[in-house]
């Protein structure tokens, strides 16, 4: 069985979501699991999202 389970293929989106986890040492899980081990660590579980963070106020064009 256990020898079996790594003939599968896995879809690619789940690989990435390894890979990602794995390269940058973020926790794999669940949102409760991922929860628990910030409480526990102190320490940030997943990627923010990448870029700056938006601010409230639009540019306003116009001379």
């Amino acid at each position: 069985m256990y020898r079996r389970s790594f003939g599968l293929a896995l879809p690619e989106d789940t690989v990435k979501v390894i890979r990602d986890a794995t390269q940058f040492e973020w926790v794999l899980g669940s949102t409760a699991f991922r929860q628990h081990v910030e409480a526990r660590t102190g320490r940030r579980a997943e990627r923010l999202p990448m870029g700056r963070p938006r601010t409230g106020a639009e540019p306003k064009s116009g001379l």
